[in-house]
């Protein structure tokens, strides 16, 4: 992402156009315009997809076909970007039958503790410093988690150091 240049452009004219600082995409709002870039990219491509397709629909159905064999056994994996993040599905394949398969879902990055680096997880760094105006509703905190989107039924703990006191919220 960081060397294609639509990817760049795109963000510095909407980082410009709303006044905002690039350190302003590490936050709710910088989630939810890296959405909207998405989709304003991707319906840009859509339209290439689209007349490339026509295109080959004009030269007729044999432009069209792709003939598919699978190896009897393998190990494949798969990779999609999907709203919340990177999904990874892997299947193992033996003697034509599928004998495992595995997933990551993005959720399991997204709120992931640290890494073995200690670096956090996107949600514990999305969360830093925000303020709450009140632990027992904490609407600025579920905002923040909704934007990740979990596909998980998670529970949001918030623990203020100052008073001891800890408050627990559901955030489906």
């Amino acid at each position: 992402v960081l060397g294609r240049t639509e990817v760049r452009q795109t963000v510095a004219k909407t980082l410009n156009t709303s006044g905002l600082a690039p350190a302003a995409m590490n936050s709710t709002l910088g989630r939810v315009l890296s959405r909207g870039i998405e989709s304003s990219l991707l319906a840009q491509a859509v339209m290439g997809w689209l007349e490339n397709l026509e295109s080959s629909l004009a030269r007729g159905p044999k432009a069209m076909r792709t003939d598919l064999s699978l190896p009897s056994s393998g190990l494949g994996t798969g990779r999609v970007e999907v709203p919340r993040g990177t999904l990874i599905h892997t299947i193992q394949l033996e003697r034509n039958r599928i004998t495992d398969h595995d997933y990551l879902i993005p959720s399991l990055w997204n709120f992931s503790p640290r890494d073995s680096h200690g670096e956090r997880g996107p949600l514990e760094h999305a969360l830093l410093g925000t303020p709450v105006a009140d632990p027992d509703h904490p609407l600025e905190i579920m905002r923040t988690v909704h934007e990740l989107d979990p596909c998980n039924t998670c529970l949001v703990v918030i623990e203020d150091i100052d008073t001891g006191r800890t408050s627990v919220a559901n955030a489906t």
